[in-house]
């Protein structure tokens, strides 16, 4: 049986509250890659890039322009044979144990016309380098694979071109806004202390958030000072 993947975006109704819901899963997607490699907790690191575009037809106040391309780079394991099969199968149950449902990518063109993936791992004593892209017309399209020199793991994902109105009208949102959606819906993993480093970049505002530190502070102003038999105690309230 074979379901073009136009058919399955389709289905696929997004709506003003998942303004952020492509990105998020991406994001995501860069958390799994990372859980499952051994490098040290305090070398994983996420990297997201806004690309702005054009103003939203209901201007705002702080005159935010609205998203038109999301870059996301990591270092995790990358798109090697297990994580590519996973990618290119539909619903695959591949990455399952880590919550994957494999429909991620559909959300994805549900907003955006083009996802592009490069990414340069290692696997079976090599290191290679993987592109393609993803889109309703092409599908998956395998651009370049090959063993390469870089003996680095880093994985980039593109989202180009928001073309989705609903989307792209509620995407006029400032950098701190993203940020918090970010907190919020990453909150589990920084509750089980598996948040790696996450920095997000406002090209054309030329702001940076670190979202640990966001998660730090929110932290610091929810801890409460109590006594036990006049003992003085803190708790964190996360």
């Amino acid at each position: 049986m074979i379901v073009p993947v136009e058919n399955i975006v389709e289905t696929v109704d997004l709506t003003a509250d998942d303004v952020l819901l492509p990105m998020m899963e991406c994001i995501v997607n860069s958390v799994i890659s990372l859980q499952q490699s051994d490098k040290p907790a305090e070398e994983k690191s996420i990297q997201v890039k806004i690309i702005r575009g054009e103003s939203p037809k209901q201007v705002n106040l702080d005159n935010v322009k609205t998203i038109e391309s999301i870059v996301i780079t990591d270092n995790g394991i990358g798109f090697n044979g297990k994580n590519y099969k996973s990618f290119e199968t539909p619903f695959s149950k591949i990455n399952k144990e880590f919550g994957c449902k494999g429909i991620g990518r559909f959300t994805v063109l549900a907003a955006f016309e083009n996802l592009k993936a490069r990414s340069n791992y290692f696997e079976n004593d090599e290191w290679h380098y993987r592109e393609f892209e993803f889109n309703s017309s092409d599908e998956l399209k395998p651009i370049d694979f090959k063993v390469s020199d870089k003996k680095e793991f880093k994985t980039t994902v593109k989202l180009s071109n928001c073309f989705n109105e609903i989307i792209k009208e509620k995407s006029a949102l400032s950098l701190i806004q993203i940020s918090e959606k970010i907190m919020e819906h990453c909150l589990i993993y920084y509750l089980n202390e598996s948040l790696p480093s996450i920095v997000i970049y406002d090209e054309e505002n030329n702001e940076v958030e670190y979202i640990n530190d966001l998660f730090e502070k929110v932290s610091k102003e929810k801890e409460r000072t109590f006594d036990v038999k006049k003992k003085p105690f803190k708790k964190s309230f996360k």
